[in-house]
């Protein structure tokens, strides 16, 4: 059996390969001192390993599309970005004092902070105002901003594992990153880079990617949520917290027999109801948004 193989049906193994490869791929464009000065640097940090992976993916990608970057500024830059992206609170002042110990030139705080604005240009990087979607009754999913972070982070899926995603997004929005994967996969065509994209997806896929995604993590604290999601948020926890009250009562503490029952393996009729009274005009079939909904949940099972 091929590595890749393997790697492909294990997770652990993927996220490991995944490293390694884009590790060496950047390898053969920059010397060998600049990828170690890199990878010391971002030991040094304690980087969390989605940020590490992201910022392996902005150098290798800037390593190519800009070559003409300082080097050792375009490590401390990428580093910074990547830690304002999937929001591990490495500031420039914690950068530039990693850099004095294992760089051999140390940047200052504006030449970082430049470098960082062209990565964040080159690669259509706009991560502090992402408009996520709109769905409006015309039944026209709107990605409102062309450059958003949002695509760009899409992209990543094909060279590294799905956790900067889930990281980037955190469990408040794991719901949106859900909903975007469902319709990436579904329907690529609605992912072209336009201001708004008309898609022939179904009432029933884009409500079965809503639901999947309120399943699999539901905030009422959510500010990006309308009121009406919000609600509905609350009444689900609430429904939630019974449910598992009742599993619990009927099958004590032995949760294999009970992970069968767990509420998001399967979708309520009063979810759906709930659902559709939040999103007004989307009429569904409650037996076609299961299946969907299935379909979707494996998927993500796979990607995780």
């Amino acid at each position: 059996m091929s590595s890749d193989h393997w790697c492909y049906h294990s997770p652990q193994k993927m996220l490991h390969y995944s490293i390694t490869s884009e590790y060496y791929r950047t390898k053969l464009l920059a010397s060998p001192d600049d990828i170690h000065d890199f990878m010391k640097l971002s030991r040094a940090m304690a980087l969390k390993r989605s940020t590490f992976i992201m910022s392996v993916n902005l150098f290798y990608r800037m390593l190519i599309t800009r070559p003409d970057l300082k080097s050792d500024t375009l490590k401390c830059s990428v580093i910074l970005l990547s830690c304002k992206i999937m929001e591990n609170f490495r500031g420039i002042s914690f950068i530039t004092e990693a850099a004095k110990n294992y760089l051999k030139s140390v940047p200052g705080r504006k030449e970082i902070i430049h470098t960082e604005l062209i990565i964040s240009e080159t690669l259509n990087f706009d991560y502090k105002y992402i408009d996520y979607y709109s769905y409006c009754e015309s039944k026209v999913l709107s990605i409102t901003r062309d450059k958003s972070l949002l695509i760009c982070t899409f992209s990543f899926l094909t060279d590294c594992s799905f956790l900067p995603l889930l990281a980037f997004f955190k469990r408040r929005n794991v719901a949106l990153a859900c909903i975007f994967l469902a319709l990436k996969v579904l329907k690529p065509g609605a992912f072209k880079s336009k201001k708004n994209v008309e898609t022939d997806c179904s009432n029933q896929e884009i409500a079965a990617v809503i639901t999947t995604g309120m399943k699999i993590s539901i905030d009422s604290n959510d500010r990006d949520s309308t009121p009406a999601v919000q609600n509905l948020a609350i009444e689900s926890q609430k429904r939630r917290k019974l449910f598992y009250r009742k599993l619990k009562k009927t099958y004590g503490n032995n949760e294999k027999s009970a992970r069968k029952y767990f509420p998001y393996l399967k979708v309520e009729q009063e979810f759906l109801r709930d659902l559709e009274s939040a999103f007004e005009g989307l009429k569904y079939s409650a037996i076609e948004i299961h299946f969907i909904c299935n379909e979707l949940l494996d998927l993500y099972i796979e990607m995780l």
